[in-house]
């Protein structure tokens, strides 16, 4: 049903053991009927079949995939369960990332996309993200919810994120932490034009290049420049892949976890798909680190 979903789970599982025996998870009490690694995998399967609630996902499996997932629970516990997914997808994310940075590029690309929780009409209605969403505006208008920020490479593999409420500008997002491990050339549009900016990250070895806004003096850029800038918009095909062949936005999810928890699979599902290197990693690799 879903290409290298074999290997998928045999990362997932080594990953899985690799972060529980850093932190010292016991194992001790009542044996669950799903592991994490098979609730991780299941997250993913969710994202690479666009399936849009929980529900639909349960009867699926349960219907269409007992040979793989033999013993289900209950579907409160299956829900639960891949709501408690978030720490674990937090740190493989995280993981796989670093592995990402370790790759040669020409440049990266930064932008930002919404990810609403619903339109700004409603937001006074809405329970979920309070105290943590809030309003924001993009090209299509106001919504209500938060903002991830995203750097990829030259071949369009996520190095670096970041979720944001709605109302954090780009350039504000872009911070230390955003760019760690990284340098070179940065390309971003115009909502990172900034000169204090600029003069911060060259302090990281990193050359922030946008485009001037039309009453900026025109300055000469040489044809390498003009060539990565001609490539920024590789990051809304990532975007695209995020939002509309994976699912990105939980547009049903009933907690803020739940909310992030399908974000974070989104994003580990379109790492894995991006580099299939990744499927052949062992639990001890050495490339991997677990050490934050």
């Amino acid at each position: 049903m879903i290409p290298n979903l074999e290997e998928t789970y045999c990362l997932i599982d080594n990953l899985t053991s690799l972060i529980d025996k850093k932190a010292n998870i016991s194992k001790v009490g009542r044996k669950k009927k799903l592991s994490r690694s098979e609730l991780l995998t299941i997250a993913i399967i969710k994202q690479k079949l666009g399936i849009e609630t929980n529900k639909q996902l349960y009867f699926l499996i349960k219907e269409y995939m007992k040979k793989d997932f033999p013993s289900m629970p209950s579907y409160q516990q299956f829900c639960y369960g891949l709501e408690s997914n978030f720490w674990h997808l937090g740190i493989i994310n995280l993981a796989l990332l670093e592995l990402n940075k370790q790759k040669f590029s020409e440049f990266f690309v930064i932008d930002s996309t919404p990810l609403p929780l619903c339109s700004v009409g409603y937001r006074f209605r809405s329970r979920l993200g309070k105290g943590l969403a809030s309003s924001g505006k993009n090209m299509n208008g106001w919504y209500y919810g938060f903002k991830l920020h995203l750097i990829i490479n030259k071949n369009m593999d996520v190095v670096s994120f970041k979720f944001t409420n709605g109302s954090t500008s780009d350039i504000t997002a872009l911070d230390s932490n955003l760019v760690k491990g990284i340098a070179g050339y940065l390309i971003g549009d115009k909502g990172y034009l900034g000169y204090q900016k600029a003069k911060e990250l060259r302090k990281s070895n990193i050359t922030l290049i946008t485009k001037g806004r039309k009453n900026m003096k025109k300055l000469p850029v040489n044809k390498k420049i003009l060539r990565m800038l001609s490539r920024r918009q590789i990051v809304e095909t990532s975007f695209s892949i995020l939002k509309d062949r994976l699912q990105i936005i939980n547009k049903k999810a009933r907690s803020i976890t739940s909310f992030f928890s399908q974000a974070l699979s989104a994003i580990l599902a379109y790492t894995i798909d991006n580099n299939k290197r990744i499927l052949h990693l062992e639990s001890n690799h050495k490339e991997l680190c677990f050490n934050s």
